[in-house]
């Protein structure tokens, strides 16, 4: 299994404050633009700065202009950088729910690839909290609607 490019990056700052592009392409063995973009966004949070840049020229057959080869130095330590916390059901629910505005459970099951309890529990405490509201019923279901949008962020709702 290829280890994945932030991992990668991280792994070789453990070990050095002051690299190039190019030495971490070799290190890795990883793609030269996901391992750039990777040492960018670093940047630009404030982990990385820049201290110097080359230009290597494009060997024998190769086209376009000659590539970035920036020298990073390390500022500040990348152990304490928090990552985004992957999604769980509840989000998934609550964003196509956004989107949607007016759906139905199944509809939801069937778009977020939740469990059928997941998105009724789900949609019962948004009901209880004034968030959706029953609008009739399509066949033997009912279609709820989106009253109160509170943004990307679900809710926070009343736990029993």
């Amino acid at each position: 299994m290829t280890q994945k490019p932030t991992k990668a990056v991280i792994n070789i700052l453990s070990h050095r404050k002051r690299f190039c592009l190019a030495d971490v392409v070799e290190t890795t063995g990883l793609d030269r633009r996901k391992l750039l973009r990777v040492l960018e966004k670093l940047r630009k949070e404030g982990y990385l700065v820049i201290l110097d840049e080359e230009h290597i020229r494009a060997v024998y057959k190769e086209m376009g202009p000659a590539r970035r080869n920036p020298r990073y130095k390390l500022i500040k330590d990348v152990s304490g950088r928090r990552t985004k916390r992957p999604d769980n059901k509840r989000d998934m629910i609550w964003r196509t729910l956004r989107h949607l505005r007016k759906t139905t459970c199944s509809n939801l099951v069937r778009i977020t690839g939740c469990n059928e309890r997941t998105v009724g529990d789900y949609i019962r405490k948004l009901a209880s909290d004034g968030y959706v509201r029953s609008m009739g019923r399509y066949g033997k279901e009912k279609v709820w609607i989106l009253i109160k949008d509170t943004g990307p962020q679900k809710p926070r709702i009343k736990e029993p």
